[in-house]
């Protein structure tokens, strides 16, 4: 904590200067079979969303429920702050409602000393995550008690400065809150644009594809091993990548490498490697999911929910996981997919979906094209990426002068 406070601050603890309640723990605890679609508030980690608590997307419990709990019960101008996971949320109760907490919350109710937003700027600041590491930084899964939380240091001006402090601050934010949804919008579009330009790059060029079915035009489809041909046991960390949907990402394959399998289950599953060239589809839920498989994946394993297309000669499988990734190839595959709670896609309905396809060199020219507009997404993203950065620093460089005295 600083040592160079004006002479009328102090350093106190969050102990000396707030009421902490936590939720009722007992007995009268509800359980998720307790839980409605009305009554009283029941608010989790869950609901705390950049200092607001989401009571549009609220849990209830009835109300002769809440009656029954002997603590946990929310007043307006508390903080709720959370304890257990995403450590360091917090939400301010900033309207007269009945509700409760759930156990992973405390109460935090602030005394005449300080103010509400003025503690509730601490939180967002370092000096708040600076004390979260030394009371949790050690644990595997980090914990709070409400009674290392009451430790915390603050450093305390008058409640006449604490008032100017956080009337600065809200102009300040305000403004960089707005500087940052601008930012974050221009990202979003440069995205959206890089979608609709690699749509729209399609639609000019393909007048002249041939059509016929998948197995004709782009490659064999080969199906991924039965479940029952992998055990438990075979599972393990940091052995052969086995790939399943999950694993395949905006167009990549990521695989988990916390749980691969052994190289011995590899070699029973030979039959399954993937190699180069090679493009792997998922076969069950979300349809358009794609991606060719580069070198450095060679001799990986095909998942138990993907299908392998192995490209005929003269199909790059770079071009073909952008053309099954298009919306309309997307709305193909979805209505040849079979399921009401999964959708599932066989080998036969794949094979022998209707496609459209370029000759090796319109291929190679539209992948070039795309490479082009990557690059040009990805320089506007990186701008505006350091952009947001800045102002997430300039945020906190408020933060630590109005902690220290600097704008008192």
């Amino acid at each position: 904590m600083t040592n160079s406070l004006a002479s009328d601050w102090t350093t106190a603890t969050l102990g000396d200067l707030c009421y902490f309640e936590n939720g009722d723990r007992g007995k009268n605890y509800p359980g998720r079979k307790a839980l409605t679609s009305t009554g009283i508030p029941f608010i989790n980690a869950g609901h705390l969303n950049n200092g607001q608590i989401d009571w549009a997307g609220m849990d209830f419990i009835p109300e002769e429920h809440f009656h029954r709990l002997g603590s946990g019960k929310i007043k307006r101008g508390d903080i709720l702050y959370c304890l257990r996971g995403s450590l360091g949320k917090f939400g301010l109760v900033d309207r007269n409602t009945e509700g409760a907490i759930a156990s992973s919350l405390v109460i935090v109710r602030p005394t005449p000393n300080i103010q509400q937003r003025f503690l509730a700027y601490y939180f967002q600041s370092e000096l708040a995550r600076e004390m979260i590491l030394t009371f949790a930084g050690g644990a595997a899964q980090p914990n709070l008690s409400a009674k290392s939380l009451k430790a915390f240091e603050i450093p305390l001006p008058p409640l006449e400065s604490q008032k100017r402090i956080v009337a600065v601050l809200d102009q300040a934010f305000a403004a960089l809150d707005r500087a940052y949804a601008l930012v974050d919008a221009n990202l979003s579009d440069t995205n959206s644009l890089y979608a609709a330009a690699v749509e729209i790059l399609f639609e000019d060029q393909s007048a002249d594809w041939a059509r016929g079915n998948l197995s004709e035009l782009v490659g064999t489809v080969h199906t991924g091993p039965f479940g029952s041909l992998l055990h438990k046991s075979d599972y393990i960390e940091g052995g052969i990548p086995l790939i399943n949907p999950a694993n395949i990402v905006d167009g990549q394959i990521k695989p988990n490498l916390s749980k691969t399998i052994s190289y011995e289950a590899a070699e029973r599953l030979a039959a399954y490697k993937l190699k180069a060239g090679d493009l792997i589809i998922g076969r069950r839920g979300e349809m358009g999911r794609c991606a060719p498989v580069k070198l450095e994946m060679n001799r990986w394993i095909c998942g138990t929910g993907c299908f392998v297309i192995r490209p005929h000669n003269e199909v790059l499988s770079d071009f073909v996981a952008y053309l099954l990734r298009r919306s309309n190839m997307v709305k193909r595959l979805t209505s040849i997919a079979t399921g009401t709670t999964m959708l599932n896609l066989s080998n036969k309905a794949l094979s022998n979906m209707p496609i459209e396809m370029p000759r090796i060199d319109a291929q190679r020219h539209i992948l070039e094209r795309i490479d082009a507009i990557q690059l040009e997404t990805r320089q506007s993203s990186d701008r505006y990426s350091v952009r947001l950065s800045h102002l997430t620093q300039l945020r906190q460089s408020l933060l630590h002068r109005a902690f220290s005295g600097g704008l008192a």
